[in-house]
């Protein structure tokens, strides 16, 4: 994918100068997606508040310019959604997002995401919103994955000091997974899996996962599971 070139099939702009303040608006078509960009910049005064608003429609996620080789990269999908940032831009001495506020929604229509040893991870539907407001980031997340249904609702509190990590709240539910859809070697011939997960604590290394400070507790519940190999039933 990395490899592909992509082009716009049309792009249009107009912008207009006002005061030291340029309001712009562009519409495009690129990806398979209908993209629009509209907002204002202060050039005269950055303490003042900008405005960035960015709206796309049935992008194509397998053409996505990514790096081949990904882990759990998207081979199919199309996502529709907008983003929006509204406040000052953050100053030299200041941590992003500083003063900014955000928002997010995003919908995404039959996303399968492959890994590479051809496993794969399939929803019909994954949808999320999430709000950026005093440098703490609400989010909420749904989908359908494994035949079954997940919602993982949470917040994300960003430190103003680069020395200390972003700190964690996030509780996941999951209800009937089916555990022969699993990207595992060694998997159920039938079963599901419901249970929750709930973490809290500041967001450690991607190396150092099991050793950080990140707190998690867990519940789950198996119902009907049966394997040949070794031989298992439960009911």
């Amino acid at each position: 994918m990395a490899d592909q070139n992509h082009s716009f099939e049309f792009l249009n702009g107009e912008g207009t100068w006002d005061k030291g303040v340029l309001q712009h608006n562009f519409t495009s078509k690129a990806l398979g997606s209908d993209l629009s960009i509209n907002g204002k910049f202060p050039f005269a005064d950055l303490n003042k508040d900008s405005v960035t608003r960015v709206d796309w429609k049935n992008l194509d996620l397998e053409k996505l310019p990514l790096k081949k080789g990904q882990a759990w990269s998207p081979s199919q999908g199309m996502v529709s959604g907008n983003v929006s940032l509204t406040g000052p831009i953050p100053k030299e001495s200041e941590t992003f997002p500083g003063k900014l506020k955000g928002a997010l929604k995003f919908d995404v229509q039959n996303l399968k995401l492959l890994n590479n040893d051809s496993q794969s991870i399939s929803f019909n539907q994954l949808e999320g919103s999430g709000e950026l407001v005093n440098n703490k980031l609400n989010y909420r997340i749904k989908g359908d994955p494994f035949n079954g249904t997940l919602q993982s609702d949470g917040r994300i509190s960003l430190s103003t000091s680069k020395a200390s990590a972003p700190v964690l709240n996030n509780r996941i539910e999951f209800s009937n997974l089916d555990l022969n859809q699993l990207p595992l070697s060694e998997k159920p011939d039938k079963g599901s899996l419901s249970g929750t997960i709930q973490l809290n604590g500041p967001l450690p290394d991607p190396e150092n996962f099991l050793t950080g400070k990140l707190k998690i507790d867990t519940t789950f519940k198996l119902n009907d599971i049966k394997m040949s190999n070794p031989p298992l039933d439960i009911q």
